[in-house]
């Protein structure tokens, strides 16, 4: 049985993750403070989107995107966005 999201949330299997591990281990802890000061977050609401098992908000999503773009980063393959020479 597969989860349903409710309205005005989306389900993005297999989260974050891949774009937040793609991240310099430097930057990390900055990095999940900032995205819980975007989306509202705490601590455990972090790591339960992180896993991707819980449905992400519509703006959610778009922060992470937003996010993510900064880095170069696919917000949720963990890919460049572009090529870099």
């Amino acid at each position: 049985m597969t989860k349903k999201p409710g309205l005005g949330k989306v389900l993005k299997e297999g989260g974050f993750r891949r774009a937040y591990y793609s991240l310099p281990y430097k930057n990390m802890k900055d990095a999940r403070k900032e995205i819980c000061r975007l989306c509202y977050w705490n601590e455990d609401t972090f790591s339960y989107r992180l896993s991707g098992k819980t449905p992400y908000r519509i703006y959610e999503v778009q922060q992470l995107e937003q996010f993510f773009a900064k880095h170069n980063i696919n917000a949720w393959t963990g890919e460049p966005l572009t090529k870099q020479t």
